[in-house]
């Protein structure tokens, strides 16, 4: 057991990481932030290259602590559940599994005061078709819908183990709910990039995401795991963000259950398709060929910067012969204007698609609303500029084609 009775589960799980050695001496966790989340507050100013956190590695939970445990046994004499020759998720059903066996222990549970101050993200496969619908994305909705499909498969196929260990895993404490929390909080919680194994760190978990120059390090001489500011400060009283990676909001939405109002590696998925073409269907297929594209292809708009192959592949659609060249590069003016046009109006209609303009998502971010509309709001509001930013840029260079072409006559 942890030896530690308190009501306050916060303040018990700060008394706990003292015990166990946690050092953060500018850092408070799991608190109230100004933004309304629980995260982490800066007591002091945090310089760059500081370490602010420093976790001993013995509270870090693995693969390697699941085996170990009293249940570890469960794990390997039942390969066909959990083994990397069977399922490429085993290291997450491995977590999961051992953080259920855990929580059901209680009090007895090394872990227990810290297995009782984790709280789940609003994931997006629980919103309701209604909440759905206002992301303006049937493609995102339908993933999310997937996404709940393919853990009640998972959830279906691991409930054989309440049969085969009952004292172990008593039907009771091995219910849907218990293993969603579970699931979810090795999904939103667990460090699992540029590490080796998919890893929970207690206390450094409560951070939050931001486009922040933060990152994470082993100190294998001190057995520490160490959270390291680079290129970045934070002033007292402000909330300590720690880096997730470049994701967009449709990958923190899914994954974490909320999105940034301005995310700069926000981008979004155009399809195109070479349906109306000058030349042969195969001719069109061979010239896109060139460029490593296909008559039907997907390209990524990004808040950052300008995809040119929006243009290649519609240089590639008004070629006049399957000799032409350098499509990847500025045509004749006439023709440049044409195929600025052309890609300008496809994403006008992408736009104009939506259900709601961007004035109109503006307008409703003015007004108090329940989080799951707020995020969808400013989801497809993200995606909405994403493509208005392209046309103003295809505009911009629109104009300068037809100044250029009356300014200097041939």
């Amino acid at each position: 057991g942890t030896g530690i009775v308190m009501d306050d589960p916060s303040s018990a799980f700060i008394v706990w990481c003292a015990q166990n050695g946690v050092v953060a001496p500018k850092v408070q966790s799991g608190v109230l932030c100004p933004d309304g989340q629980r995260g982490c507050l800066a007591l002091q100013d945090i310089e760059e290259h500081e370490v602010i956190m420093s976790v001993p590695t013995k509270l870090l939970i693995t693969k390697a602590t699941a085996l170990e445990s009293a249940v570890g046994h469960v794990f390997t004499d039942n390969p066909e559940l959990f083994s990397l020759e069977h399922t490429s998720d085993y290291e997450d059903r491995i977590l999961s599994i051992y953080l259920l066996y855990e929580r059901a222990q209680g009090v007895r549970s090394f872990w227990h005061v810290y297995l009782a101050t984790l709280s789940l993200s609003d994931c997006l496969f629980e919103w309701s078709q209604e909440e759905l619908e206002q992301l303006q994305n049937p493609q995102l909705a339908a993933d999310a819908l997937s996404r709940a499909e393919a853990l009640k498969k998972v959830f279906d196929e691991l409930h054989i183990l309440t049969s085969l260990y009952p004292t172990i895993f008593p039907p009771k404490s091995f219910t849907m709910d218990t293993f969603k929390w579970a699931w979810l909080i090795v999904q939103t919680r667990a460090f699992a990039r540029r590490i080796a194994t998919t890893t929970l760190v207690p206390f450094v978990d409560n951070l939050n995401h931001g486009n922040v120059h933060v990152t994470y390090q082993f100190d294998f001489d001190n057995n520490m795991f160490n959270i390291i500011t680079g290129e970045q400060t934070f002033q007292a009283g402000e909330q300590v963000l720690f880096s997730y990676g470049r994701r967009d909001n449709a990958d923190l939405l899914m994954e974490y259950g909320f999105v940034l109002s301005d995310n700069e590696w926000n981008q979004v998925e155009l399809n195109l398709c070479a349906s109306s073409t000058l030349l042969s269907a195969q001719d069109i297929t061979d010239l896109l060929d060139k460029y490593g594209m296909q008559t039907t292809q997907s390209i990524t708009l990004s808040n950052r910067t300008f995809n040119s192959e929006l243009l290649t592949f519609h240089r590639c659609l008004v070629a006049k012969s399957t000799h032409a060249s350098l499509l990847d590069k500025p045509q004749p003016l006439e023709d440049e204007s044409v195929i600025l046009q052309l890609c300008y109006n496809l994403l006008h209609n992408c736009l104009y698609r939506f259900a709601t303009t961007i004035e109109e998502d503006e307008l409703a971010l003015q007004h108090s609303l329940p989080f799951r509309t707020r995020c969808a709001i400013l989801y497809r509001l993200g995606v909405k500029q994403i493509f208005r930013k392209h046309m103003q840029m295809l505009e911009i260079a629109h104009n300068c084609v037809f100044a250029f072409d009356h300014d200097f006559p041939a």
